[in-house]
């Protein structure tokens, strides 16, 4: 009899129970202290996780696909034609209220053991591709258009920037998302031809 697989709310909670384990033991926390920390069979575990490092996919593309979703409801709601606002904002709105799990010790370990690194430039891209629709929304043009692409990447930069301050500073994510956006908005390339 087949097994009914499991929710992406199940997935998301092991991937929690993971990340607890990491944070309290490090990038050295066994594979064994993640399986006995997700409450799963070592089979089940390496069914859905099928590399250590992605126990903490689910917990990862869950602050991606929030961000997102803020991006698209910042996007959508036509206040801002503003860029830069709209994702610094949309940003804060994804990873500003601490119960997705993402606390110093985590955020060090993503962006700095090889292993877990990985997977999380991985999410970046998968990121930046998500970024095309709203991006050519609020732009007026084609997803696949080069205006459209640049934008999302540079979306994805600033999400990227900020995590990383948020990991080397204990910044919060308004401060770290605030200080990227205004350091892009002093960068010659961000500003109009007439003003550089």
């Amino acid at each position: 009899m087949a097994r009914n697989p499991l929710s992406q709310q199940a997935l998301l909670e092991m991937s929690r129970n993971c990340a607890a384990v990491l944070n309290e033991v490090g990038v050295d926390a066994s594979t064994a202290q993640l399986v006995a920390a997700a409450g799963v069979s070592e089979r089940t575990f390496f069914r859905y996780f099928p590399m250590k490092a992605d126990c903490l996919r689910p917990i990862m593309e869950d602050g991606y696909l929030r961000f997102v979703s803020a991006v698209q409801d910042n996007c959508g709601a036509g206040e801002s034609t503003d860029l830069l606002e709209i994702v610094c904002s949309a940003f804060i709105a994804a990873y500003g209220h601490g119960e997705d799990g993402l606390d110093q010790r985590f955020l060090e370990l993503i962006t700095s053991a090889e292993i877990y690194r990985r997977l999380w430039l991985a999410i970046n891209e998968e990121t930046m591709q998500a970024l095309y629709a709203p991006m050519s929304q609020v732009l007026g043009l084609p997803e696949d258009h080069i205006d459209v692409r640049i934008a999302a990447d540079a979306a994805t930069r600033l999400a990227v920037e900020s995590i990383r301050l948020m990991a080397l500073y204990s910044l919060s994510a308004h401060q770290a998302a605030t200080q990227v956006a205004d350091a892009l908005r002093r960068h010659p390339l961000m500003r109009p031809a007439a003003h550089r």
